[in-house]
């Protein structure tokens, strides 16, 4: 992450052609400060470094991340489906408005990667099963691949290197 246009112009390039995706952010609301917002891999923040560790020797670029689900912050992943539920009934179709967001974010990354679709990578089993389901109509023609998460002792940094080096392998 950068904050001045120092920082930026040192940042590593990024590639399309990878799509790493968690299910959203955790939590009860949306950060208010800047840091708050870094890119959650980033050196010293909030300790989540365990995913920059296990791609960091795999990938030449850094992958795109992104979340299945936008704006709906939830403390774990097993209360989203709970909290996707109680908003449709207020008139709030989560669903509807992420898949349009993945559709953009999608077309994006496949004319970045030179008009081939990316590999979606799903970080962990909820991710995965969002992908696969609900959103499997909206990323018809990208792989959809699944990796251990990266929290809550889902595996180790060499495991999910292992993983990630596989689905390379595989699929590019």
């Amino acid at each position: 992450t950068a904050t001045t246009p120092e920082q930026f112009e040192n940042l590593k390039p990024l590639t399309t052609s990878i799509v790493l995706f968690a299910i959203n952010w955790g939590g009860t609301h949306a950060p208010e400060h800047f840091a708050d917002w870094q890119n959650f891999h980033t050196k010293g923040h909030r300790g989540d470094s365990t995913l920059r560790n296990s791609i960091g020797g795999i990938v030449d670029k850094a992958p795109y991340m992104t979340d299945v689900f936008k704006l709906v912050p939830t403390p774990r992943a097993a209360d989203l489906d709970k909290k996707i539920r109680a908003d449709a009934r207020l008139g709030h179709n989560h669903v509807q408005r992420c898949a349009n967001i993945l559709r953009q974010e999608l077309q994006l990354c496949t004319e970045g990667n030179g008009g081939r679709p990316p590999v979606l990578v799903a970080m962990g089993k909820a991710a995965f099963e969002w992908l696969s389901g609900p959103f499997a109509q909206v990323i018809e023609s990208a792989p959809v691949e699944r990796m251990p998460h990266y929290t809550c002792g889902a595996g180790s940094n060499a495991a999910r290197a292992r993983a990630l080096t596989d689905i390379i392998t595989r699929t590019t």
